[in-house]
């Protein structure tokens, strides 16, 4: 089986889907610490409760279904 190493230093952009809604983001990560902004760099609030993180190859972008 192959291994998937994914380098969560440095910066990104993703969705959190949320009460509904989708919202664009961009996220930084420096010393264990992760940072979400909305595309304005307003830092976005995640709701309180459990939160799911996913993290995925942007060339498989493409493959990912948001229905």
């Amino acid at each position: 089986a192959s291994e998937l190493v994914i380098d969560t230093e440095g910066n990104g952009s993703g969705y959190y889907f949320h009460n509904g809604k989708m919202t664009e983001l961009r996220w930084k990560s420096s010393n264990g610490k992760l940072l979400f902004t909305n595309l304005m760099g307003e830092v976005l609030e995640v709701n309180k409760g459990n939160s799911y993180i996913t993290f995925y190859k942007s060339s498989e972008y493409s493959n990912i279904s948001m229905n």
